[in-house]
């Protein structure tokens, strides 16, 4: 098991996005550990978390997270465990549920754990 973290400082592009390169290639077992997230003026409010390499094929469901991490309610169908075939990066896109990009975003930080499956 590895954990990884990806870090995202401010807004790119006008996204709350990051793409990182990884030495991990093949397939995994990907675990959703946990989360930080800064804002200059705290939202309350539900935000999707999108990765085409880490849930690209998750079929339990999507992650859905708070945007203050300490009083938060998960709404999943399933516990944040699944399989991702990894291609040396791993991306991030935080949204709101319907789509669009809160405001006021200072930065972040995002916790799995990587088991190679042979």
């Amino acid at each position: 098991m590895v954990l990884f973290q990806v870090a995202i400082d401010g807004y790119t592009s006008g996204r709350i996005s990051a793409t990182v390169p990884c030495q991990f290639y093949g397939l995994y077992k990907i675990k959703f550990l946990n989360y930080a997230l800064a804002w200059n003026t705290q939202p309350n409010v539900l935000l999707r978390l999108n990765s085409q390499a880490l849930i690209g094929n998750y079929a339990g469901g999507q992650i859905v997270i708070g945007s203050n991490p300490t009083q938060y309610v998960v709404f999943n169908t399933s516990r944040y465990e699944f399989t991702a075939t990894l291609n040396g990066y791993v991306d991030i896109d935080i949204t709101q549920i319907n789509g669009t990009i809160p405001a006021n975003f200072k930065n972040a930080y995002f916790s799995f754990d990587f088991e190679k499956i042979n």
